[in-house]
């Protein structure tokens, strides 16, 4: 990357937020006669839930950004894309947040409307966060299923609506932003075109795929202290990569196992037997120990190894045919967008 290092660049980006904080406060206190405390309160609650997570989205856009200029950002190009990348962490803070808030979070800093591709911006937030909605839908709806009405197939369609349009969105910002058209040359002599945006969209959603089931399996691997939370997809039924997997390798035995103890939460004995005994903090009852105990048995660990060495070489394989211009064209796609991208997930352990 062009930035002198990671730590310094999150921090500038982090920096951002508090410009962005104060034009959505300022907003807020001038849409009508808001009592202080009501203005006390917002300002609180932005600051609570925006900026406190590992920013990967927000930076993303801006890091593409970069990558596509081929050259460090001028303060006015930074400022725009730092803009759209902390649009982007507020709708996955406050998804679809009211409609006047964010045109507010866009418009006020950085005189979007002015620009060309002011619309496309908007048909972008727009369209992917309704997507981005329906697979949160799907996502909440099979909470309540049981596990015969469960399979990968439908686990896929949840992944890539919950996941894998919202990754799109933060690389198609940054193409509108630096003025990728819809489709261009690529052969002069041979008038050879493609179009950039369908190729980003046919790398970004088995990406974005790839990263949900990466959260998946880390959420019921993974250590309280290793992902800053406890996992608790096992006892909230969550319609997972992981028990997807699991129930088409089971045997019977084993299935039955799943079908009685996945989505069982503790009871207050086994609560209090835990506090008692010292492992509270990520203990969620004996149902989910034996659940885990049945995905250990199984190796759904080297299950996920296998996948993300497959997924990883498929992706890899899709970006190498894309076709670049010549170092230094501007408004054109460039490889290191999606190797950049994927690199942040391959291997990641949070």
């Amino acid at each position: 990357m062009f930035s002198a290092n990671e730590a310094a660049r999150r921090a500038k980006f982090a920096d951002f937020w508090n410009v962005i904080r104060d034009k959505l406060v300022e907003n807020f206190k001038t849409a009508g006669d808001m009592p202080q405390d009501a203005i006390d309160w917002y300002s609180r609650n932005l600051d609570y839930n925006v900026p406190q997570g590992e920013l990967n989205r927000g930076m993303t856009v801006v890091d593409s950004v970069e990558i596509l200029r081929e050259r460090p950002l001028t303060d006015e190009e930074y400022s725009k894309s730092a803009v759209l990348g902390w649009c982007v962490e507020i709708l996955a803070a406050f998804f679809f947040v009211h409609d006047d808030l964010m045109d507010s979070a866009v418009t006020r800093y950085g005189s979007f409307k002015q620009e060309s591709y002011y619309v496309e911006l908007l048909e972008l937030f727009q369209e992917m966060g309704h997507l981005t909605g329906m697979g949160k839908l799907v996502d909440l709806i099979t909470e309540e299923e049981d596990l015969n009405k469960f399979s990968l197939r439908k686990y896929s369609l949840l992944a890539i609506y919950k996941t894998s349009f919202f990754t799109y969105l933060l690389v198609a910002l940054a193409l509108r932003i630096c003025g990728v058209p819809d489709s261009y040359v690529t052969d002069p002599s041979t008038g050879a075109t493609i179009k950039p945006y369908g190729i980003s969209k046919a790398i970004l959603i088995p990406l974005g795929e790839y990263q949900q089931i990466q959260d998946d399996f880390l959420n019921v691997t993974a250590t309280p202290a290793q992902i800053g939370k406890v996992g608790t997809d096992i006892v909230a039924n969550k319609c997972s990569w992981v028990i997807n997997t699991a129930l088409g390798i089971a045997t019977p035995e084993q299935r039955r196992i799943l079908e009685q103890n996945y989505g069982i939460k503790p009871s207050e004995e086994e609560k209090a037997r835990a506090r008692n005994n010292g492992e509270e903090q990520g203990y969620l009852g004996e149902a989910e120990k034996r659940v885990k105990a049945v995905f250990e048995e199984m190796g759904i660990r080297q299950k996920y190894l296998e996948f993300e060495e497959e997924r990883y070489k498929l992706l890899m394989e899709m970006i190498d045919t894309i076709p670049e211009g010549p170092q230094g064209q501007e408004g054109v796609l460039r490889r290191e967008v999606f190797t950049s991208l994927l690199n942040k997930v391959y291997h990641f352990q949070k």
